[in-house]
């Protein structure tokens, strides 16, 4: 796959990305106010509905990726050592997805 391709496949997907975080934080934000979801007990019922937690998911590992996607641009535009550009890109790849899993499991 070409450069030109693959930099098209990136844009296409944090736009994506954005646009289901936005749903999604708009919904939570709504489900937050109109459900009281503060009161801890009242979001331990909340969670309990398998659409709500699902959807809860969906927005963790979309906004893992977006923020995957978008650190990988600055990285990729700002650091010029290939040696620690590549380990920078490995390194955060392995900490925003064990933070995610992390999030998920403490949500289950």
């Amino acid at each position: 796959m070409s450069n030109r391709f693959h930099g098209r496949g990136h844009w296409l997907a944090q736009k994506i990305t954005a646009v289901i975080n936005l749903i999604l934080g708009i919904w939570v934000l709504h489900q937050f106010m109109t459900e009281q979801l503060w009161v801890h007990t009242q979001l331990g019922i909340w969670l309990g509905q398998g659409v709500h937690l699902t959807l809860l998911i969906v927005m963790l590992v979309s906004m893992t990726f977006h923020l995957l996607l978008g650190s990988q641009v600055i990285v990729e535009d700002y650091i010029h050592n290939k040696v620690f550009k590549a380990f920078k890109l490995w390194g955060q790849r392995i900490v925003f997805t064990g933070l995610t899993l992390w999030a998920i499991i403490s949500l289950l």
